[in-house]
């Protein structure tokens, strides 16, 4: 049954997907639009420090623009940019090599205060929220092929024509035809707390003269080398962010509902990390942010992320139910898209056919690797196999790892 512009649109999440998806539906004449949330977005406004934990709830996220392009040094000493800008780690001076990619359409995003816009572009064009522990989504009501309402925490019945799924690293939790598409996972990131009297770093470390940066991607040995890390220049409040990403850290302590198989769930009450993403980060800072190891640690958390077989988005008409669309795998890159990606999500909907709808449509489960979700919890990455780290083991002088 076709859609029509006044038909009840239920969405379930309220991170980024969910979102960029109720405003383009908005933008596009629909007008009955709902968002749950079991997280009280409209009081924590997106801050982790005030208790949101969804991958959306960051100071900042990185806004990366290339994807392969490499532009050596000597290229861009040709163009004219000048050394300080290629070499904010000050590499060359010390005689290590220094081939890397520079990219100056890049940069970074206020992540939180972007995604509370969001929310207050979406209410301004008349989308309706319900957040809070009381809209938590219980379970899916279907009827043969169709979805004919929600059950949310507070024991009520939410009656819809259509029900979009965006829950981030709920998803697969909630979705279980999901699971063999997608697998929670989770970053390990550092926030460093520059106090004002260190006038040194804080000038040093600012956006107008330090660049976000990534540091060997694809570079990470297990318990091995140092690589598959990030890092942005500070906040407005002098947060300095770190993070590793090189393992993606698993949680199979719980099972599905659906099938009892053990499934990956993002695990938001611990404050530690693993002890192989500090060794990682402070190997890496020895070498080339020393200064960093002086200070401590505002907090440490795990960003729990859904990563697809592919890194691709998975969005599309969940098989064998009209009315049930996903809207999830953001792979750590999702963020950035918050202001257009519900355009694509509107096109799924109206099934239309374009370039992207055949990208993140639903596809069939490849044989071999699977961006590691074929390891699944017998893989090394699960946090049950992992020593954790508390904040003590950062300060230069502090616990040996």
């Amino acid at each position: 049954m076709a859609l029509r512009k006044d038909s009840c649109i239920t969405i379930v999440g309220a991170g980024v997907f969910g979102p960029t998806t109720a405003l383009h539906l908005a933008k596009n004449g629909y007008t009955n639009i709902h968002v749950f949330d079991k997280q009280p977005y409209d009081k924590n406004n997106y801050s982790y420090t005030q208790g949101a934990d969804a991958a959306s709830a960051d100071e900042n996220k990185i806004l990366r623009a290339s994807y392969a392009d490499r532009i050596l040094r000597a290229d861009a000493e040709r163009d004219g940019i000048p050394k300080s800008k290629i070499d904010p780690f000050g590499r060359l001076e010390r005689g290590l090599p220094t081939h890397g990619v520079l990219d100056m359409t890049a940069g970074f995003v206020l992540a939180s205060r972007a995604c509370s816009f969001a929310l207050y572009l979406c209410e301004q064009a008349g989308v309706e929220f319900h957040l809070g522990p009381e809209h938590a989504l219980m379970s899916i009501e279907r009827e043969g092929s169709r979805v004919q309402s929600i059950k949310t925490a507070n024991g009520e019945q939410h009656a819809a024509d259509l029900v979009i799924i965006a829950c981030g690293g709920w998803t697969p939790s909630l979705l279980p035809e999901v699971e063999q598409l997608l697998e929670t996972t989770s970053g390990s990131v550092l926030s460093i707390r520059i106090p004002q009297h260190r006038q040194d770093l804080w000038l040093k470390y600012s956006p107008e003269r330090f660049p976000v940066w990534g540091w060997k991607a694809d570079g990470y040995v297990p318990f091995e080398t140092v690589g598959g890390i990030y890092g942005l220049p500070r906040t407005p409040e002098g947060i300095v962010k770190i993070a590793f990403r090189g393992a993606k850290w698993t949680d199979y302590s719980r099972k599905s509902a659906e099938n009892n198989r053990p499934l990956s769930y993002p695990r938001t009450d611990t404050k530690e990390v693993p002890e192989e993403a500090v060794r990682v980060l402070r190997s890496f800072c020895e070498v080339n942010m020393p200064d960093l190891l002086e200070l401590d640690l505002e907090y440490e958390r795990l960003c729990w992320y859904t990563d697809s077989v592919d890194n691709s988005f998975l969005i599309d008409h969940v098989p064998g139910t009209e009315n049930l669309v996903v809207a999830s795998g953001g792979s750590g890159h999702g963020f950035k898209f918050l202001p257009v990606l519900g355009e694509h999500v509107v096109d799924v909907i109206e099934r239309k056919d374009t370039e992207y709808t055949r990208l993140f449509k639903w596809r069939s489960v490849p044989e071999g690797r699977r961006n590691g979700l074929e390891e699944g919890p017998k893989g090394w990455r699960t946090l049950d196999k992992q020593k954790m780290a508390g904040k003590g083991q950062w300060r230069a002088g502090g616990s040996k790892l």
